[in-house]
């Protein structure tokens, strides 16, 4: 757990795991703080060249209860060395009536600057939620995620999406 900007930083210096492989089947749920900095740690992650690819969720609007991930100070101290750094691009994903609105991050180099565009192109988490297991693995893979964990997560959407047996 960690508790400063600072802190996060070396955590993901030492082991970005967290926030680069996406969650499986074995990884419990993120809570209070981890939760917190998930975010802000994949951020980190693409400034130490750990991840090509990261969205970050500027405005949840179809939802007010939700707290604005953008809101968090490690998330805007992460950010904001990411817009200073010369090696990061960034594309805004925008959701039609400001129903949502990413900052889609990548690093300048192919083929993760592409990748990042095309994310934004399709409104990828602002305006299209990754429910199908085609967006899953398309935004999975880009995002650089284990493969077993993409697959995790998409067996876990097909499996609520089947009718109980008797």
């Amino acid at each position: 757990v960690v508790y400063s900007a600072k802190q996060l930083q070396l955590a993901v210096q030492q082991n970005p795991a967290l926030w680069r492989d996406g969650t499986g089947p074995l990884d419990p749920p993120l809570k209070g703080l981890q939760y917190q900095t998930l975010c802000a740690g994949e951020i980190e992650c693409l400034l130490n060249r750990s991840r090509g690819v990261v969205m970050v969720q500027l405005s949840v609007g179809w939802d007010v209860t939700t707290p604005q991930p953008v809101n968090n100070p490690l998330v805007l101290n992460s950010l904001q060395r990411a817009l200073a750094d010369k090696h990061i691009s960034i594309f805004m994903s925008n959701a039609p009536g400001g129903l949502g609105l990413t900052a889609i991050l990548s690093a300048r180099a192919e083929p993760f600057r592409s990748w990042a565009a095309h994310l934004a192109s399709f409104g990828a988490q602002a305006a299209l939620v990754a429910d199908s297991p085609y967006y899953k693995l398309l935004i999975g893979r880009i995002l650089g995620y284990k493969e077993e964990n993409i697959r995790f997560h998409i067996q876990v959407g097909l499996s609520s999406l089947q009718e109980p047996r008797i």
